[in-house]
């Protein structure tokens, strides 16, 4: 399978995980999961330069994860950790 193919797998997954992450969210009590999903799939569409869809999906995870880390919010943590941070340890 070819980038193309890897990279249409891996969207597939992330829609089915970000599915799972918006129906747990209530019960969970914030969005933490939902954000680092649409942020992975932000780097799906930067690679089949997708920029634009790209650039929405990371404005809406970043949105998600200035409202739960409120002043603790870094705009210069846009990184892997930043996100796994929102998210309990045994789903990273």
């Amino acid at each position: 399978m070819g980038n193309l193919g890897a990279n249409h797998a891996n969207r597939t997954h992330l829609e089915e995980a970000l599915a799972i992450a918006q129906g747990n969210a209530s019960q969970k009590g914030d969005m933490g999961d939902v954000a680092r999903v649409l942020r992975r799939m932000a780097d799906v569409h930067f690679r089949k330069g997708q920029n634009g869809d790209g650039e929405r999906l990371k404005g809406s995870a970043e949105k998600i994860r200035r409202d739960i880390q409120g002043e603790e919010y870094d705009e210069e943590n846009d990184t892997e950790e930043g996100y796994n941070l929102l998210v309990a340890c045994y789903y990273r």
